[in-house]
């Protein structure tokens, strides 16, 4: 969003952006080494040893919510037995599902849990009716609240496991201002979407995202 809106260029910095179809994919491009940073969680991180000489720079800012289909008469965790849940395995948002599951008494033994790593696809598929609950993020967690699917669990702020925005550490070390005027255009953009709404912002989200809020 601070690249999209403009904020970067106004404080002078210069950022490409490279979006990926998946967590796993962002991983993946991590691990090569050839990116100046990406986005990640904990979990993941974790298990991708490959991902090296990067510096977690801004921890904690992600959720997770646990979305059953509209169609279902699911509004309760313990209603999702039986059921399909898709997910991405080996990281945050698994946990937090397995919180979400314990809490309704539930376990992983009692629904199925396909892997599907594409947050679009997952959304689509939910959209359709072709799976029973899906865990989401945003922005796809605000589409699927607009479409009318039913919200059963949202990870809890600030809490771990969470995501992380790493940096490489060369690049931390070498230039830090521009680490600083970074995490400045991210905290003006959230200012900017807090204040304005993200409606504002649609534009931004039908292009990046193929997603309306309008």
């Amino acid at each position: 969003m601070a690249e999209r809106s403009g904020i970067f260029r106004q404080l002078g910095l210069k950022v490409e952006i490279r979006s990926c179809a998946s967590q796993l994919e962002c991983d993946q491009t991590l691990a090569t080494g050839k990116i100046d940073g990406g986005w990640t969680d904990e979990v993941r991180l974790s298990h991708t040893p490959q991902i090296r000489g990067y510096v977690t720079v801004l921890p904690g800012k992600a959720e997770w919510t646990l979305f059953a289909n509209r169609t279902l008469r699911v509004k309760k965790t313990q209603k999702l037995k039986a059921k399909i849940v898709v997910i991405s395995r080996l990281s945050a948002e698994e946990q937090w599902l397995e919180r979400a599951l314990k809490e309704g008494k539930l376990t992983r033994k009692d629904i199925y849990t396909p892997q599907i790593n594409s947050h679009a696809l997952r959304l689509s598929m939910l959209n359709a009716g072709q799976i029973d609950a899906a865990m989401l993020t945003w922005p796809y967690s605000v589409a699927a609240e607009k479409a009318g699917h039913h919200k059963l669990f949202q990870s809890v702020p600030n809490e771990k496991p969470a995501g992380c925005l790493l940096l490489k550490e060369s690049l931390t070390k070498k230039d830090s201002k521009k680490k600083e005027l970074l995490l400045k255009g991210i905290r003006m953009a959230n200012d900017s979407v807090k204040k304005k709404g993200l409606k504002h912002y649609n534009h931004i989200l039908e292009k990046d995202y193929q997603i309306s809020l309008l």
